[in-house]
């Protein structure tokens, strides 16, 4: 039900607090009851970790533990570098380090956006604006460009999608970190193909000799090079796409959501009335096909929140989190 100007004053001014001055009892509740259905949402658990904190840490693990037991050049300078011998030792250890700090990097990144904010839109807080409908699943008055999601029973601020990756929402708040973390995941899946293909090439079209040691004896190791490059190709299209659709999106000021659902999105009807282009481009491959294709030819998709390519990406990467897009347009109205 739409919320009156009275309810909004009241849920500002309850008790004689802002809504920055909540109850804490009231915060540690909502807090819990989040906690509770991210959990629901992540699913199995197993020594206290659910099953995408093991996919991740069994997967970088494991690929890790792959090129460093196998004759690989990262085995070779990782041992160079241990050894503290030899006339290569400097560049040895910068890529040792090098290695080392990508991989720590992207633990940081991926137990960050594992626990973050995407930017959950809270009851009895108002967004800056007029006040909007109120939300039928969690009651909460969603900004703008909001939209709940139905994996973590919240309305999310700038929804993009719900990320299976990292188990949580990507909104206002984290989309940003998730672009930064599918860039950093491209360039290890990247040097780890390009170090597996490094050491399999030569069993493939070297000579008799480099053949015959390479399927003889180190047989195994020759198979898990082949096993890593048939399991880190599809990855780098993932992690790869991923990267670069969301670049475009950050650069247009756009989400997942708005480009997937097109006309479907209510605060987007109006501006898809004068589109002669698709209603919306589905999450598939002729979906993509027929964005690539409008991307190129046109028309281009609606992009009502776009301020330029320097100030979208100002705002994707350096605005307070979560932004207000009515304020945002809101002033550009009255300059116009």
């Amino acid at each position: 039900m739409p919320l009156t100007d009275a309810d909004a004053v009241s849920s500002l001014t309850r008790n004689g607090r802002s809504v920055n001055q909540r109850p804490p009892a009231l915060h540690r509740c909502e807090v819990r009851q989040v906690a509770d259905i991210l959990r629901e949402a992540r699913g199995c658990r197993f020594c206290g970790l659910d099953q995408t904190v093991w996919i991740f840490l069994l997967a970088h693990g494991g690929g890790l533990a792959l090129l460093l037991c196998t004759d690989t050049d990262l085995s070779l300078r990782v041992s160079g570098a241990l050894s503290g011998k030899g006339s290569a030792i400097v560049s040895d250890v910068a890529v040792t380090v090098t290695c080392l700090s990508a991989i720590a990097a992207q633990c940081l990144l991926f137990f960050r956006l594992y626990r973050s904010d995407p930017g959950w839109v809270r009851i009895g807080c108002l967004p800056e604006g007029p006040a909007g409908q109120q939300c039928g699943y969690c009651s909460a008055v969603p900004p703008e460009r909001s939209r709940h999601d139905f994996n973590t029973g919240q309305c999310v601020a700038k929804f993009d999608h719900f990320c299976p990756i990292i188990a949580t929402a990507v909104g206002d708040c984290n989309h940003c970190m998730f672009w930064l973390y599918c860039v950093l995941q491209s360039f290890l899946i990247l040097w780890g193909l390009a170090l597996a293909l490094d050491a399999l090439l030569p069993c493939l079209l070297g000579d008799s000799v480099s053949k015959a040691v390479c399927w003889g004896p180190r047989a195994w190791q020759s198979w898990l090079h082949v096993l890593a490059v048939l399991l880190l190709v599809p990855c780098l299209n993932v992690f790869g796409g991923l990267a670069i659709a969301h670049a475009y999106l950050a650069a247009t000021a756009q989400t997942t959501y708005e480009v997937v659902k097109g006309a479907k999105v209510p605060y987007l009807q109006e501006h898809y009335r004068a589109y002669a282009g698709p209603r919306g481009f589905p999450c598939s491959a002729k979906g993509v096909r027929s964005l690539l294709w409008h991307l190129m030819r046109g028309p281009l998709p609606p992009a009502p929140y776009s301020r330029g390519i320097a100030e979208n990406l100002n705002v994707f990467f350096y605005a307070a989190k979560p932004h207000s897009y009515w304020q945002q347009n809101n002033g550009m109205s009255d300059k116009l």
